[in-house]
């Protein structure tokens, strides 16, 4: 959530991306020249709601590139994959986004 915030300030040094993961999805302005967004969350999360990707669109409607993730189960705090779920695919998926992005 600290690097959301740094990505989003009213600064011209921000991070080159941002890895959001199991954060919350709430809508919020975001600036033209924010980063792209990999964002991925567990659809059993407890912790925040997912009622809707509104950061996702917040993202989409500024026109950065953006990638979510809703894994069906992981729970909240799922790190690198909860075993058991598709969240273990987690890390790979990232890695593989920021090679599309020629990071």
């Amino acid at each position: 959530m600290t690097t959301l915030a740094a990505s989003v300030a009213n600064t011209d040094n921000r991070p080159a991306f941002l890895g959001y993961i199991y954060g919350p999805m709430d809508t919020m302005e975001v600036p033209a020249n924010a980063p792209p967004l990999f964002t991925a969350i567990a659809m059993d999360n407890g912790l925040f709601s997912t009622n809707g990707f509104g950061i996702v669109e917040a993202w989409k409607n500024q026109a950065i590139p953006v990638e979510l993730h809703a894994y069906e189960k992981g729970e909240h705090g799922f790190a690198t994959g909860r075993k058991g779920t598709t969240s273990v695919g987690l890390l790979e998926q990232f890695t593989l986004w920021l090679h599309t992005k020629g990071m």
